[in-house]
């Protein structure tokens, strides 16, 4: 005799969505990272950039709306996931063998996660929202944001964390959607291309704030 089932979304579907809005969100980081390298250049490069951006005009905010879908999902999802894996095991086991395989990026994620989530508020509200959509805005704020030590420790305390997530998130995603996770080699492979991608990450957002604050103001 069978037992019905409550119905709804499989644990699979749950981690499928996690891992494509993942995914797409990394693609977005990586062209994030590749604009903002012009904060290196100078605050005319970063200000070209960010004109160039808003020269899109509703492309952006189209733009803009996805990658908030995509983020709300991934949040969503995440913690679903979380809550679900709790329930079915409210009580830790006193050893837990598999702890010491795990990374720390994976021992870490839903912290990680959180931390992520907290920093994308804050820099939105610290620039997307403070210049009103005024590009000429952005140097001076930018300026006065990262001269504070308080945010750039804030700003690479984050980084940190985005990277540990990252490095998880890239093999993570590969796993679940199982493509070539049979193969030792290819294991490594997406292991060492998570933790790099998260290096990139780290370092090129991390020390931006620390340029900025150690060097001197944006020309």
């Amino acid at each position: 005799m069978k037992l019905s089932q409550k119905p709804g979304l499989s644990s699979i579907v749950k981690k499928e969505v996690m891992s494509v809005s993942g995914f797409l969100m990394l693609l977005f980081l990586a062209a994030h990272l590749t604009g903002n390298m012009t904060i290196y250049a100078g605050g005319k490069y970063l200000s070209a950039y960010a004109g160039h951006l808003h020269a899109l005009g509703v492309f952006v905010y189209v733009m803009e709306a996805g990658l908030i879908l995509l983020f709300g999902a991934h949040v969503v999802f995440a913690l679903w996931v979380t809550w679900e894996n709790w329930r079915a095991r409210p009580v830790r086991y006193i050893v837990n063998r598999s702890s010491d395989e795990r990374s720390l990026s994976s021992k870490l994620v839903l912290y990680t996660g959180l931390v992520t989530l907290l920093f994308l508020i804050v820099h939105l509200v610290n620039f997307r929202m403070a210049t009103g959509g005024d590009v000429e805005k952005l140097t001076p704020i930018v300026d006065r944001v990262l001269s504070s030590p308080a945010w750039v420790i804030f700003y690479i305390v984050s980084m940190i964390a985005v990277a540990l997530h990252v490095a998880h998130g890239v093999w993570s995603a590969f796993q679940t959607i199982g493509f070539g996770m049979t193969n030792a080699r290819f294991i490594r492979l997406t292991r060492g291309a998570g933790l790099l991608f998260s290096l990139a990450v780290g370092v090129g957002f991390g020390f931006m704030p620390i340029a900025v604050w150690l060097f001197g103001r944006l020309r």
